[in-house]
């Protein structure tokens, strides 16, 4: 039930950031984001922050699918 549900949250303050930054790039939300010190990085660098996803979403994600029901 909490893996469900931080998995799910997670997905979505991802997908918020992507679309804060992708579609509204100079909206106040993507502003603000962009000077925060962590996700400043993310946004500094999209090729490098996709890539760390990619793996942790593979790291996370596959055991669940290799688990029989």
């Amino acid at each position: 039930m909490i893996k469900t549900f931080l998995s799910t949250l997670s997905v979505i303050l991802f997908s918020i950031l992507i679309i804060a930054y992708s579609f509204f790039p100079s909206s106040n939300l993507n502003i603000w984001l962009s000077t925060r010190p962590i996700l400043a990085q993310v946004y500094a660098f999209p090729l490098t922050t996709a890539t760390i996803a990619s793996i942790l979403s593979f790291v996370f994600f596959f055991p669940i699918f290799l688990q029989e029901k």
